[in-house]
């Protein structure tokens, strides 16, 4: 291991442990069973997964490569809405190689029959031109839609917003002071 990736190294574990703290001391899991913070550099569509799943899924979704197939990680940086649910990835058109089925059906199959996670959502924010903080967010509650169950308006959308708010926080500031490298390939 060079110098570089040991730097890189030790910038991820700091930005993991921020937001480690930041879910837990929101009490995120009393409300998601699946929290999956990410940062993807939208010129290159390189991602830097955070590791903090404590349910096994996105080590599960890198293990099969179910990265490639994810119609939203390929309609991202096309889309307006910051937020997308489970349910709108089976519209998608995309399938899954050597398959008919659709990316967006199977995806949400794993999620559901081996981790539980019935529903919930891509949150995408911009937090540089070439940096999008991207969390997944998933419940075991089937019929979860955000804009009903996180309004603004209602005390959990409050909360809601006060926690994400928090780790958009930390993850400009991780941008910022550590002055994250464009991770060119070669």
């Amino acid at each position: 291991m060079n110098l570089r990736e040991s730097i890189y190294l030790l910038k991820k574990e700091f930005v993991n442990d921020n937001i480690n703290d930041i879910i837990f001391r929101n009490k995120a899991f009393d409300y998601f069973c699946y929290i999956d913070p990410n940062i993807v550099n939208v010129k290159t569509g390189v991602h830097i997964n955070l590791g903090i799943d404590i349910l096994g899924l996105s080590e599960h979704y890198i293990e099969k490569n179910y990265v490639k197939q994810d119609p939203f990680l390929h309609q991202f940086k096309n889309l307006r809405m910051q937020t997308y649910h489970y349910k709108e990835l089976e519209l998608s058109q995309i399938k899954m190689p050597g398959s008919s089925e659709r990316a967006g059906v199977i995806l949400n199959r794993v999620r559901s029959s081996l981790f539980n996670v019935n529903s919930g959502m891509y949150r995408t924010i911009q937090l540089t031109n070439t940096y999008s903080f991207i969390c997944l967010y998933g419940r075991e509650k089937k019929d979860f839609l955000f804009e009903v169950d996180l309004n603004f308006s209602s005390r959990q959308g409050r909360w809601f917003w006060k926690f994400e708010q928090e780790m958009i926080e930390c993850m400009k500031k991780y941008l910022h002071e550590f002055k994250l490298p464009s991770m060119r390939r070669g």
